[in-house]
């Protein structure tokens, strides 16, 4: 048996309608999208900042709770199972959410 879980902590950004599936089954999606930034020096010593951007998705009952809670620019940990679509000429990586646990602002005077 293989198994992969990817874990990301980063920031909303884009947050779709939530979307009806199967009329059937009544499944339910939310995509929505988190960025990744870092910082890393460059060959000049300067510090750069790269972001990677995940796209993500939560299903039916987690899909119905956060469709009215996430915003854009909210601290966010992701939990799921990672993968890549080739999509024209570049990839995507995309989540399928297990967990989410939404972060608090923090005070500027911590």
């Amino acid at each position: 048996m293989n198994y992969c879980k990817l874990t990301v902590l980063g920031r909303v950004g884009k947050v779709e309608e939530i979307k009806t599936i199967d009329r059937e089954k009544l499944s339910k999606v939310l995509n929505f999208s988190v960025a990744y930034n870092r910082s890393k020096k460059n060959q000049h010593g300067e510090y750069e900042s790269e972001v990677t951007w995940y796209q993500c998705s939560l299903w039916n009952k987690q899909a119905e709770y956060w469709c009215n809670k996430l915003n854009i620019g909210d601290e966010v940990l992701v939990e799921g199972e990672p993968s890549i679509i080739q999509s024209e000429s570049k990839f995507l990586s995309k989540i399928k959410v297990e967990s989410i646990k939404w972060i608090p602002k923090r005070s500027h005077l911590e």
